[in-house]
């Protein structure tokens, strides 16, 4: 719509035949259209709808102009009005209460192929799996489908298979030139859905359960659909984090205690030195006292003067401090070995507990336990259930291969 005039014309050719929407609310409505988006009045419904291509991975080079539209549609004007109306060969005719859909096709096609659909029935529901206890709330979406079969009982959900299609991708119209398998008659009666329906549901509380795997070490629980080795991947990210948390815990611990036997030795070692120092001097002054009062002996007139005592006493005197320095000499040694002795072995202790804190959290190694949570029936959703026609290429030996 180039002009305000187009738009204007088309504002009223809707006006005319749409009733219960202003002509406000459709002008709104076409200037918010964007690229590839497009307004669609079906005179059958009460209100027009906003619509969307898919994306094409193609070249659009804008409208038509009146000579290819010739050209691509010729003399067969009225095909695209009659495939919308009249049944595809093969099809089968459904009671409108039935909802069916197409899978889609997501393979190339082989070479001498022909594309079939075959018939199956679709469930769709989500179940809830709850406990408090375990602070566990958790929703799943199962989708599975199952083949019609023609005995007494047309339906087993025990021969289900699960499938992963998204509802976008599920398409009220089949791919040209398809052919179909024929329905059972089961699949063409409406109040089957319903029994189905019902059936779906029980066979969905007997057979689904949440497996999840717990770390007693870590309280951690596994996502539902975790495998073991994802989740162990995840326990070692939290197992490194909690060992490495301890190990600096351990090194501030043991740095304290480290620091103060370090300075115990420090001076164990500084009173080794002085008593070693004092005990030099020492001997230096006892042999001064003994060599002088033997010199004073040997050179003095008298053999025994009170000079001669006195040095005597004193050399007697020098020579006990020294002996005493020597014992505290060994005194300071032994406390400094001691001391040593102490600081390896808690040194050792520090080293033994790193290698015990490290071997704690080791999630490789830790014991999992199981925990089975069933859903209860009232925590079962059933959304859907329909008749699922479901591609395959039937090939030109006869067989055939999901599409």
């Amino acid at each position: 719509l180039q002009t305000d005039r187009d738009r204007e014309r088309i504002l009223d050719g809707l006006t005319s035949s749409t009733s219960g929407v202003s002509k406000q609310e459709l002008e709104k409505a076409i200037a918010g259209l964007g690229k590839r988006m497009f307004l669609l009045h079906n005179v059958h419904e009460k209100s027009p709808v906003v619509m969307h291509t898919r994306w094409a991975m193609s070249y659009l080079a804008g409208p038509l102009t009146r000579t290819q539209i010739k050209n691509l549609v010729g003399e067969k004007s009225n095909v695209v009005r009659e495939a919308t109306t009249r049944p595809l060969p093969g099809r089968p005719t459904l009671p409108p209460e039935i909802n069916a859909f197409y899978a889609p096709v997501r393979s190339l096609k082989p070479a001498g192929a022909d594309l079939l659909y075959r018939p199956q029935l679709y469930g769709k529901a989500i179940i809830h799996f709850f406990d408090g206890r375990r602070n566990i709330d958790v929703k799943n979406t199962v989708q599975i489908v199952t083949p019609f079969t023609d005995g007494p009982l047309p339906i087993d959900w025990e021969n289900s298979q699960a499938v992963d299609v998204a509802d976008a991708d599920l398409s009220l119209m089949p791919e040209k030139r398809a052919r179909f398998e024929p329905l059972p008659k089961s699949a063409l009666k409406p109040k089957n859905y319903k029994t189905w329906a019902r059936d779906i549901k029980d066979y969905l509380y007997r057979s689904q359960k949440l497996l999840l795997l717990k770390s007693p070490t870590y309280k951690m629980l596994s996502e539902p659909g975790e495998s073991e080795r994802d989740f162990r991947i995840r326990l070692s990210l939290a197992a490194r984090e909690k060992r490495d948390a301890g190990l600096e815990k351990l090194r501030e611990k043991y740095a304290t205690k480290t620091a103060a036997m370090e300075q115990k030795i420090r001076r164990a070692e500084e009173r080794l030195q002085r008593e070693q120092e004092q005990a030099k001097q020492q001997k230096l002054q006892t042999a001064i006292n003994i060599g002088t009062t033997l010199l004073g002996a040997f050179l003095g007139r008298k053999v025994v003067s009170r000079t001669t005592v006195s040095r005597a006493g004193s050399a007697f005197r020098s020579a006990s401090r020294a002996s005493k320095e020597a014992g505290d000499i060994t005194r300071a040694e032994e406390n400094l070995k001691k001391l040593q002795e102490q600081f390896e072995a808690l040194q050792q202790k520090f080293k033994d507990d790193l290698k015990r804190e490290e071997q704690r959290y080791d999630a490789a190694n830790e014991e999992l336990q199981t925990i089975l949570i069933r859903p209860t029936k009232t925590n079962i959703d059933v959304q859907l259930t329909a008749l699922l026609w479901t591609p395959y290429w039937r090939l030109a030996d006869g067989g055939s291969t999901l599409a």
